[in-house]
């Protein structure tokens, strides 16, 4: 096995990028670097997106309990929220 990739079963794209440049495929290379490039950009924005709504909603449930003016520690607002960590 070598950096994650059992031969014949699996293979890891970076490891398929290497072996592509290796084999002078360099047209393959690219696209599977691009790809590669752009599916980690998507996972980032997806990620970011989700973050920014889960905490306007948060803030949202804050405002309407009329918590946003005064200040309480996380743990009261949780436990307003009913949320147990």
């Amino acid at each position: 096995m070598f950096a994650g990739k059992i031969p014949g079963k699996t293979q890891t794209t970076p490891t398929a990028i290497y072996i592509a440049i290796d084999s002078g495929d360099i047209q393959t290379a690219w696209l599977m670097g691009s790809l590669y490039d752009w599916y980690f950009l998507f996972n980032v924005i997806v990620c970011t997106f989700y973050e920014v709504l889960r905490n306007k909603h948060y803030m949202r449930i804050l405002s309407l309990m009329g918590t946003h003016r005064k200040r309480q520690s996380l743990s009261d607002i949780n436990e307003k929220l009913g949320l147990k960590y």
